[in-house]
C-alpha cells in the first residue's frame, strides 16, 4: 500500500464506527482487504526465504567474510545486487554486479542479465525442460536461420534388356529443402516486495533464477512438444509428415498390435538412439498392454536402465499430448529427438526489466507496494525431419 493509503487507513480505524458516513464504510473496506492482501503477500515471501528446501539447497554464502569480488562470483549474489541496483536506481551498483558488462542500459530502461547469471539459468533449465534435455540446441543469430535437409535421394536403376550396352541410364537426383529457425520472444514476470530489494539479498537472486528457469523451461517445452505454429510447431504437431504413420482402430484406445506396428514402421537406421515419448496419460494406458502370452509390454527401469518398451527407452514428457485428444493426432512418437533443433539467439541474452506500476494476474504492482520482475529471451525452433520419427496417432476420422 502507499503511505497515503496506510494514513487514511489509519485514520478510519481512529473514528467511532457509528459516525462513519457509507462513503468511509466502503474506503475502510477496500484499504483493510488491500492491507490484508499486502500482509498475506509478505508473509508468504518470509516464508519462503525462512524455510525454502530450494534455496537451501544453493549454498548460501557467509557475506560477512567474503569480499566483495568474490560473492559476485556467485551468480544469485550477482542477480541479487543487480536488482537492487535497479530498483534504488544506483547505475554504480548495475555496473558493479557484473564487472565485464554484457551491455549497458537500453533505452527502454532494461539491462541484459550478467553472462555467469544467464549460464545459471540455462543450467537450472534442465529440471524443468525436457526438450533441452532430448534435442539439439546451437547459437543462432538475431534473423531467420535456414538448415539444409535432404529431401528424396537419388534411385538406383536397373536395366532389363539383355547386359544393358548402350542404353541410357534412368537419371534421378537428390532433392533439397530447407528447416528454417524463426526466433521469437518469450518472456516471463516474477512479483516480490519492495521490501525484498532493499539489500542485495542472494535469496531473491536464487528465487528469481528458479522462477524464470521454470517458467522458460515448461514454456518451452508446451511448444517444442505440443506447438501448432504460434509461434512454432511442436514435433507432435498433426501437420507433421512422419516417417511411419500408425492410426489406432478407436480413439484412445491402444492395443499390443498397434504399437508392435509402430515399433517398426521406420527404418531401422533412424531407430539409432531412439526412444519412445508419450504423456503421463498415454504412458498410463501402455502400461497396462500385454502380449498374447500375458507378458507386459512395458518394462519398469531397474539396474540404472531407463524404463523401456520393446527394446527402446521410454521418456515421460510432460507437455506431449495427452490421451483425449482429437482426431488424427499423433500421442506416441518413436525417434532420435537430437534431430529436432533449438535456436538461441547469440549477443541477445536474458533481458530484465523491473516494473513497479504493472497491472499483474489482476493485482496492481503500485498500489500494494510490489516489484515486478520481467525477462526475456529470444529462441527459434524447428521439429527437424519428421521423416525420422514412427508416430501412433489417434483414430482418423
Amino acid at each position: 500500500m502507499t503511505k497515503s493509503e496506510n494514513e487514511k487507513l489509519e485514520e478510519l480505524l481512529r473514528k467511532p464506527a457509528i459516525s462513519l458516513s457509507e462513503g468511509d464504510k466502503s474506503d475502510l473496506e477496500i484499504l483493510r482487504e488491500k492491507k490484508e492482501l499486502e500482509t498475506e503477500i509478505k508473509s508468504a515471501m518470509e516464508t519462503f526465504f525462512k524455510d525454502s528446501p530450494f534455496l537451501k539447497a544453493q549454498n548460501p554464502i557467509d557475506i560477512s567474510q567474503k569480499k566483495e569480488e568474490e560473492l559476485l562470483q556467485n551468480p544469485n549474489y550477482a542477480l541479487s545486487k543487480r536488482l537492487t541496483g535497479m530498483f534504488k536506481n544506483d547505475y554504480t551498483m548495475i555496473k558493479a554486479a557484473d564487472p565485464v558488462l554484457v551491455a549497458d542500459n537500453d533505452d527502454a530502461g532494461g539491462y541484459l542479465v550478467p553472462a555467469v547469471t544467464e549460464n545459471k539459468i540455462y543450467e537450472l533449465i534442465p529440471t524443468f525442460g525436457q526438450a533441452r534435455q532430448h534435442m539439439t540446441v546451437m547459437p543462432m543469430g538475431g534473423g531467420v536461420m535456414k538448415l539444409p535437409k535432404e529431401s528424396a535421394l537419388p534411385t538406383w536403376a536397373w536395366e532389363t534388356s539383355g547386359t544393358g550396352e548402350n542404353v541410357a541410364i534412368s537419371s534421378s537426383k537428390p532433392t533439397f529443402g530447407a528447416n528454417t529457425l524463426t526466433p521469437a520472444k518469450g518472456k516471463a514476470i516474477v512479483v516480490l516486495s519492495s521490501e525484498m530489494l532493499n539489500d542485495p539479498n542472494i535469496n531473491v537472486g536464487a528465487y528469481v533464477l528458479s522462477k524464470i528457469a521454470q517458467a522458460k523451461g515448461t514454456g518451452e517445452d508446451a511448444q517444442f512438444f505440443s506447438g501448432t505454429g504460434s509461434p512454432f510447431t511442436g514435433v507432435f504437431a498433426s501437420a507433421n509428415t512422419f516417417g511411419g504413420e500408425t492410426n489406432l482402430t478407436a480413439t484412445n484406445v491402444f492395443t499390443y498390435d498397434k504399437v508392435v506396428d509402430c515399433s517398426l514402421a521406420i527404418d531401422q537406421n533412424y531407430a539409432a538412439g531412439a526412444g519412445w515419448y508419450g504423456s503421463r496419460t498415454v504412458t498410463a494406458a501402455l502400461r497396462k498392454l500385454k502380449d498374447d502370452q500375458n507378458r507386459p509390454l512395458w518394462i519398469d527401469p531397474f539396474g540404472g536402465n531407463p524404463a523401456s518398451m520393446l527394446g527402446f527407452p521410454y521418456t515421460i514428457v510432460e507437455n506431449a499430448p495427452n490421451n483425449t485428444t482429437g482426431d488424427n493426432k499423433p500421442v506416441l512418437l518413436l525417434g532420435n529427438l537430437l534431430n529436432a533443433i533449438i535456436g538461441d539467439v547469440i549477443g541477445g541474452g536474458f533481458s530484465v526489466k523491473l516494473l513497479t506500476e504493472a497491472t499483474i494476474a489482476g493485482t496492481s504492482l503500485g498500489e500494494n507496494d510490489l516489484v515486478g520482475i520481467r525477462v526475456t529471451a529470444r529462441s527459434g525452433f524447428t521439429p527437424g525431419i519428421t521423416s525420422l520419427y514412427s508416430a501412433l496417432r489417434h483414430q482418423n476420422t
